[in-house]
């Protein structure tokens, strides 16, 4: 039986690169030849809590956003072929692709299972989109449903909150989106650089001072409360609940507060009072929507800034590697792996 290397969290901070069986493609299913596969910040997490449930289902195979190419086809799918570049919607079709389904991308393989029965599972990636970029797809979906989770209309300002590899897709489609000025906050200066880059104004939350800064960039706007940023729109991407705290505190009549990051501490006390008050919304953001085409669109559109995105790369091989620096975002963006290596 063929066997390949594949990464599995075996329990909490512990992972390895396994040898596993290659996945065999029934007639409903489509087999896939991984060739980059991004690290997730939920990739840290599963790591550090022993997988997607703390531990139940262990061993669990790790990856969920990558680009691959067709391997091969089962009997009854059509509308693909071998050597077709494509992208999976690792939670489409029961698959659960390196989110406790059995199976992870930081591999060479991944079987598509239900693809004829599952719109949406799997898309084509254009000429345009190299392989590295086609990685990013998935994150960027994440970032545009986020943002469609916000209403975010042209013209309105953008306050981002963490600027790690989805902050930095937020604030590129924000600017797709036509944001009409945006502010990226972090405490990790090398991250902000990558952010002013995209177009965003950058401030490290380390200083004080936010709420003036976000009236020198958005102007001013009055209310029965008196005067706030004339901030409309704020994205939380670090899943503190403090830091949510301090954006409610902040946070104009009327502006929409998205998060798409799970807590940190859930049990964290939190008072809802300015939210009733000044009828803040507090709206979550969990996975794609119906954005992978958007993204893809978006990044082919982008194909100058995309190295603002991505910061390093490894093979699979190095995977060890790989994980330290992405955990360490005083150095790192996206960190990509190469699967074939």
């Amino acid at each position: 039986m063929a066997t390949m290397p594949q990464v599995r969290i075996h329990a909490a901070n512990q992972f390895s690169i396994d040898e596993v069986p290659v996945p065999e493609a029934g007639p409903d299913d489509v087999l896939l030849r991984v060739l980059y596969c991004g690290i997730c910040g939920s990739d840290l997490h599963f790591v550090a809590d022993g997988g997607v449930r703390r531990g139940a289902g262990q061993p669990m195979a790790l990856g969920h956003e990558f680009s691959a190419e067709v391997h091969s086809v089962g009997a009854n799918i059509t509308g693909l072929q071998a050597g077709d570049r494509v992208v999976m919607n690792p939670l489409g079709g029961g698959n659960f692709v390196g989110n406790g389904g059995g199976q992870g991308s930081f591999s060479r393989y991944v079987l598509a299972r239900n693809f004829m029965t599952t719109p949406g599972l799997i898309y084509k990636i254009p000429a345009a989109l190299g392989d590295r970029a086609g990685a990013l797809v998935e994150p960027m979906a994440v970032s545009l449903h986020a943002l469609r989770r916000a209403r975010l209309a042209v013209g309105e300002n953008l306050l981002v909150v963490g600027a790690g590899p989805i902050g930095l897709g937020i604030t590129l489609a924000a600017k797709h989106l036509g944001a009409a000025a945006m502010v990226a906050s972090d405490l990790s200066d090398y991250r902000l650089s990558r952010a002013a880059k995209l177009g965003a104004s950058v401030f490290n939350a380390s200083e004080s001072g936010l709420q003036e800064f976000l009236v020198e960039q958005f102007g001013t706007r009055s209310s029965l409360f008196g005067p706030f940023a004339n901030t409309h729109i704020i994205v939380e991407t670090t899943g503190s609940a403090q830091v949510l705290k301090s954006l409610v505190e902040l946070a104009a009549p009327g502006t929409r507060i998205v998060t798409l990051a799970m807590p940190v501490n859930p049990e964290a006390p939190f008072d809802f009072s300015p939210v009733v008050a000044r009828e803040i919304e507090l709206i979550g953001a969990l996975g794609y929507g119906d954005s992978f085409e958007e993204a893809i669109g978006l990044l082919v559109a982008s194909a100058g800034v995309i190295d603002m995105l991505v910061s390093h790369d490894f093979a699979l091989a190095e995977f060890s590697q790989a994980f330290a620096v992405a955990r360490n975002p005083a150095e790192s963006a996206k960190v990509l792996v190469d699967c074939r290596r």
